[in-house]
């Protein structure tokens, strides 16, 4: 463990802490270059084929320290598919890693860097997502299984219609939720009569249940099989043991909140439950497979499988998530495609499910509004680069549920080194191929530097772009996403920075408003152009008092003649 003390490295802590919330640029204010070219659009809907998305909750690959498995629906679609064997999720969270598999978005970007629980950010559905975006395109949309974007299970105001969406009422029981979605999925897909292609998004809880376990059990061990369970070596890497001090504060932090049980017995006991829950999983592909095939549509179909992240147990005798340990960022991706694929075929370059949104608007031919920082896995896949970096991020350690950008632990890896980061300046680095179980860490190792500054340069090149600069180049893009888009961001001084893109012309008049809906404050009349604009609340109420730390709401209106009057919201905090 080092400490990044070089400004010409990073400079994490002040860089994250000025931009702050400002990285939750919404759509294209991005940090993080867009490096997608999507297909064009297509007219001829009868030509584009079905999507059929099936991803779980919690599923890490096998590789890592599971017994043999029996998946033979998995199986079933091993043959005509592209592997990718080296896939991250972005954020190993439920509901930060759904954001980005719903808008191709880093978390940050999406304004989702926890999960969503009662107060929590919810998924702007201002935000172009899969759902509204497919429909649009002419597809037609469903959504079955767990959603844990927005609180109500609402998902008209995403871009879906009635009647073709289930969430189940409990999102944390796959034992009693998965059958329930699994058949209303294969009722869906087999009703398919309106002769338009159509996406469907099967969401899976388990092997999520495992997180429960050891607080209110769902599954006794008399329902599951008893396996031989091998413990990895990194099972005695124990991060919480006396007196190290080579474990950044913000991991130990975690790990004491994480442990696993005391007794090697009760872990294997969970393994052997996470490997049984796994299976469980496959058996619900098997309904939808099923009824996929009843309906005649199979070749016609590309099937995508996946999992929001994975799940660190026993790794380093911690489990569950977040953590930025192979076990628990690692993630299955699959692609099943007869018409596209001949044979069976793994890519081992690095991916992330950044990657997800870009390859299915690219499969469907859609064109999305604007660039999205992933990659078509389609074209990489025919032509696969020999290396590739890639990033996660997540809060480690919190004192509290509701962490802010510059909370967040940032992690990059190629095929061979990977490096963290902390909030704390502390730095990790390690070797991948010599050392799989990320045991010793070499970030302090003169050996190694070069391999840890190209990292550490990836993440400052990713993540530390200029706001003006960001918003500049994507200004264009949002414009085409969306009429308005309002960010803010508290600056030194207590001062809220507000940021507006316009598709048009006009005046505005901003109120600053208590949660609850009383005003604040009122800004004067604002003249917009088209493109950029910037202002300033000086955070003094109507009477010219300084307001207290608090959360607060912009509520903007605009009147751009023509188009009418538009409004939009943003929910801030004023915490300096």
């Amino acid at each position: 463990m080092s400490n990044a003390k070089d400004p010409s490295t990073i400079g994490r802590r002040s860089f994250l802490k000025n931009t702050g919330q400002s990285a939750a640029l919404l759509y294209g204010g991005s940090f993080l270059k867009a490096t997608s070219a999507l297909g064009a659009s297509s007219n001829a809907t009868q030509d584009r084929p079905n999507i059929l998305v099936y991803f779980t909750d919690e599923e890490r690959p096998t590789a890592f320290s599971l017994p043999s498995l029996n998946m033979p629906n998995r199986q079933r679609i091993l043959n005509n598919s592209v592997e990718f064997t080296n896939t991250i999720c972005t954020y190993p969270l439920c509901s930060p890693s759904r954001a980005t598999m719903l808008t191709g978005l880093y978390p940050h970007q999406a304004g989702v860097i926890t999960n969503v629980l009662a107060n929590m950010p919810e998924l702007s559905a201002d935000t172009p997502n899969v759902l509204s975006q497919f429909s649009e395109a002419g597809y037609e949309v469903g959504y079955f299984g767990k959603w844990d974007l927005s609180i109500d299970g609402n998902l008209e105001p995403y871009g879906m219609s009635a009647g073709n969406y289930f969430i189940p009422e409990d999102e944390n029981n796959g034992r009693v939720s998965d059958p329930t979605t699994a058949q209303r999925a294969a009722q869906w897909i087999t009703s398919r009569q309106s002769g338009k292609p159509w996406i469907c998004f099967v969401s899976i809880i388990n092997p999520h249940d495992i997180m429960f376990q050891s607080l209110q059990p769902i599954w006794e061990s008399s329902e599951y099989p008893n396996r031989s369970i091998s413990m990895p070596e990194n099972y005695n890497d124990v991060l919480t043991r006396l007196p190290r001090t080579d474990v950044p504060r913000e991991l130990k932090t975690q790990a004491r909140l994480l442990s696993t049980p005391s007794e090697e017995s009760e872990v294997k006991e969970l393994m052997e439950l996470y490997a049984f829950l796994i299976e469980l999983s496959d058996q619900h592909l098997g309904t939808v497979l099923n009824a996929l095939d009843a309906s005649g549509q199979r070749d016609n179909t590309t099937i995508v499988y996946t999992s929001d992240h994975g799940d660190a147990l026993p790794a380093h005798q911690v489990w569950q998530k977040p953590f930025m340990y192979e076990e628990a960022v690692r993630i299955p991706l699959l692609i099943h495609s007869p018409a596209r694929y001949s044979s069976r075929m793994t890519v081992q370059t690095p991916t992330t499910n950044l990657d997800l949104i870009p390859t299915l608007a690219s499969i469907a031919g859609i064109e999305w509004p604007y660039a999205l920082p992933g990659r078509d896995l389609t074209a990489l896949a025919a032509n696969p680069p020999e290396d590739r970096a890639v990033l996660s991020e997540a809060a480690l350690g919190m004192d509290t549920i509701t962490p802010e950008v510059s909370d967040l632990t940032l992690m990059a890896r190629n095929s061979r080194f990977k490096y963290v980061l902390y909030p704390s300046g502390d730095e990790q680095l390690f070797d991948l191929q010599n050392d799989p179980g990320e045991v010793t860490d070499l970030s302090e190792s003169s050996e190694y530097q070069a391999q840890k500054k190209e990292l550490a340069s990836f993440i400052s090149t990713e993540m530390e772009n200029d706001l003006n600069q960001a918003h500049s180049r994507n200004a264009t893009a949002v414009g085409a996403a969306t009429a308005l888009a309002l960010h803010a961001a508290c600056r030194p001084g207590g001062t809220i920075e507000m940021r507006l893109s316009s598709k048009y012309a006009g005046t505005a008049r901003v109120q600053i408003l208590t949660p609850a809906g009383r005003r604040v404050a009122e800004l004067p009349q604002l003249n917009v152009r088209a493109g950029a604009n910037n202002f300033v609340w000086n955070g003094r109420n109507s009477r010219g008092g300084k307001v207290p730390k608090a959360t607060y709401i912009a509520r903007l209106t605009m009147n751009s003649g023509g188009s009418g009057a538009k409004t939009i919201s943003k929910r801030f905090t004023l915490s300096k």
